[in-house]
């Protein structure tokens, strides 16, 4: 749209916020689509179109991530032992991150910034050994790790 009252050519621009609101408005919608697309085609072996771990594929090495679509599959049908059993780390972080998204999210539609928190470094730094860590012990022959590979339960 033109700014055409005081005699500028000049496109109106779309605030920041419109954009961010944006943003999340189509973030939401996708997520959505890709839960309800997962509550009916759960990922398995015979699904070849949802993600695959490259680790995996070439090394045979369960990453941090490893389980973690199938673990969303397993949460969105209810099932959280099942979800557990795919990528426990997912689903014990999961609570903190959608805590956080909702935080941000509010300060970003009611304008009070201080909800819009920003992480420290020190729980980055943290996070970031903690899933090495995971990473490491899921891959170990050793029987209490091993069941941190992701498996179906019986």
């Amino acid at each position: 749209m033109l700014n055409l009252m005081n005699g500028n050519n000049v496109a109106a621009q779309p605030s920041r916020r419109a954009i961010t609101i944006g943003f999340y408005l189509a973030a939401a919608t996708g997520a959505i689509g890709a839960a309800i697309l997962l509550y009916y085609i759960p990922p398995t072996e015979a699904t070849w179109w949802y993600p695959r771990c490259y680790l995996y594929w070439t090394t045979g090495l369960h990453c941090p991530g490893c389980g973690a679509t199938r673990s969303v599959g397993a949460l969105v049908r209810g099932d959280l032992p099942q979800a557990a059993a795919y990528n426990l780390l997912f689903v014990a972080l999961l609570p903190f991150l959608a805590l956080w998204l909702l935080l941000r999210q509010l300060g970003l539609w009611t304008g009070w910034h201080w909800l819009c928190l920003r992480w420290p470094n020190w729980l980055i730094y943290t996070l970031l050994v903690v899933a090495i860590a995971f990473g490491i012990a899921r891959n170990l022959p050793l029987e209490p790790f091993s069941l941190l590979a992701p498996h179906v339960l019986e």
